[in-house]
């Protein structure tokens, strides 16, 4: 998989630094023909690549309004890049979009695709 998203961040909800995954947001256009879901990824920062964890779509446990959006937890990084164009490289599909019943369960699971995505990371 090969494929490579430009865009300047934005403020979301800031839901992902409540749930202890503080992310970079870029709106992207829906007709974008990328399918919605948890991805592995790859960020690149001042010379530096960061690990991310990626999630494509409409967020159906918090929707966004209509509006689709790429959200990248970059891995051992903290700072401020509202306002920055970064690129983000989708390495890997981990699963599509779901909703769940809590904002619990949807920590759990993305502690769970953190951990998959290190894994994968690891070894591209």
């Amino acid at each position: 998989m090969e494929c490579i998203i430009t865009g300047t961040v934005i403020h979301g909800k800031k839901l992902g630094r409540s749930l202890g995954f503080p992310t970079a947001n870029l709106l992207i256009d829906p007709s974008l023909e990328i399918a919605n879901g948890v991805y592995a990824g790859r960020v690149a920062l001042t010379g530096k690549p960061y690990g991310a964890l990626v999630n494509i779509g409409y967020n159906p446990t918090v929707p966004t309004g209509g509006k689709r959006l790429l959200e990248a937890h970059l891995l051992d990084f903290s700072g401020d890049l509202y306002g920055r164009t970064i690129s983000v490289e989708l390495v890997a599909f981990l699963r599509p979009e779901q909703k769940f019943a809590s904002l619990d369960e949807l920590r759990e699971r993305i502690e769970q695709d953190k951990t998959e995505i290190i894994k994968i990371l690891e070894t591209c």
